[in-house]
């Protein structure tokens, strides 16, 4: 079995690179198609084909794979010139010289890893090749709300593909809308490294100050705004607690917001950090605060659970399928600034041991449910489910 993983980037997010090594450990033949973004290292069942930005490296690059196809294949050259003379309008001449590096190392399954692609890729059908796409988050939920272009695309294309991998029940129900048939979906949730759950579970800081955390990059989806209001509220209550937010970008606005309502003492932004920082923090954290507006299931999320930080998140996309409020967290109603103060209220209230016994629950849910070899055998299941 030949798959070919396309993110557009090389190296990608860590769910995508998780996949890489999983597939490769699991003997399977992966080719990977982005551009070059650092160096990697993969293993020798590896190969990685770039897509190069610079015009004159791509114009050489594209001679090269045009001289290639046509002396190796000149059935599929001709194949395709077929199709470029027929719907060439659909298509940038930047789409043309991917394609052509695709097609010098056609694999048995095409996976496009985010549904913004899939108008890009469908042509290969016509080369016998089996298409899988995977819906996560904001491409899937909002974007075609926002871009009725894209809706009328998604429409138009998604049928043609052979699988759709969801992150959750709630997220392929959002793929339905835009032409994903049921039976063709397959509910495979995000998942992290077993190590995470190795660690000691920690109880509640003594210092006498709440340590709440979130993780995430500045975009309005995210719902920092919302939760730096409840820490208003949360300081109005008397409660003694310092908010750190870790997040790339200007944040411009969150920082007059904070200004404004007097939490510089309270509230910290930190731009982003390695992620080996970020699981530092999350372990020095008393409770982690998912103020999301929408997600399909959020990694932060498992990996708080996973190394036994209390876990408060809204109830956004699939999170609900992770969080069950009272046994392994808490969820709170979306946009709601006193449903996220009363649960940060709730949890400060609860005796420690009933505390220790949600994380424990959320840290099996992980083992269960989320490990990376659960989810590396979910996908190859499905990758040979769609060649059958």
């Amino acid at each position: 079995m030949r798959v070919a993983v396309f993110s557009g980037a090389i190296p990608s997010t860590t769910f995508i690179e998780n996949l890489i090594v999983g597939l490769s450990g699991n003997g399977i033949e992966v080719t990977l198609f982005g551009v070059k973004r650092a160096d990697t290292h993969y293993a020798e069942n590896v190969s990685v084909h770039y897509f190069h930005k610079g015009r004159l490296k791509s114009a050489l690059v594209f001679a090269a794979d045009v001289v290639r196809l046509s002396f190796m294949n000149p059935r599929r050259m001709l194949r395709y010139m077929k199709y470029v003379s027929s719907n060439g309008n659909r298509h940038s001449l930047e789409d043309v010289f991917k394609h052509l590096r695709v097609l010098n190392y056609l694999p048995d399954i095409f996976h496009v890893q985010w549904s913004k692609d899939v108008a890009k890729w469908s042509f290969l059908k016509s080369f016998d090749v089996r298409l899988v796409v995977s819906f996560r988050g904001a491409q899937i939920n909002y974007s075609p709300i926002c871009d009725l272009k894209l809706a009328d695309e998604y429409s138009r294309e998604l049928p043609l593909y052979d699988a759709y991998h969801c992150v959750s029940h709630a997220i392929s129900r959002e793929g339905g809308k835009y032409g994903a048939a049921s039976n063709k979906c397959r509910i495979i949730y995000p998942a992290v490294n077993k190590a995470l759950t190795e660690s000691t579970i920690r109880s509640h800081s003594n210092s006498g100050v709440l340590n709440i955390l979130s993780v995430g990059r500045d975009h309005w989806k995210k719902g920092y705004r919302v939760a730096i209001d409840s820490m208003a509220l949360l300081k109005k209550e008397g409660v003694k607690f310092h908010y750190t937010i870790i997040a790339g970008g200007k944040k411009e606005e969150l920082i007059y917001q904070i200004n404004q309502l007097g939490l510089n003492q309270e509230v910290t932004l930190v731009d982003n950090l390695p992620h080996k920082d970020v699981l530092q923090k999350y372990m020095e954290a008393d409770v982690f605060l998912l103020p999301s507006f929408e997600e399909g299931v959020a990694n932060v999320v498992l990996e708080s659970m996973a190394l036994g930080t209390f876990v408060i998140s809204t109830d956004c996309g699939g999170m609900k399928e992770v969080i069950s409020d009272g046994t392994n967290g808490f969820i709170v109603p979306i946009r709601d600034t006193r449903a996220i103060k009363e649960s940060i209220l709730r949890y400060m209230a609860m005796p420690e041991d009933k505390r220790f016994e949600i994380r424990k629950n959320a840290r099996s849910t992980i083992l269960e449910h989320h490990l990376i070899d659960r989810q590396v055998s979910q996908m190859t299941e499905l990758y040979t489910e769609v060649l059958r």
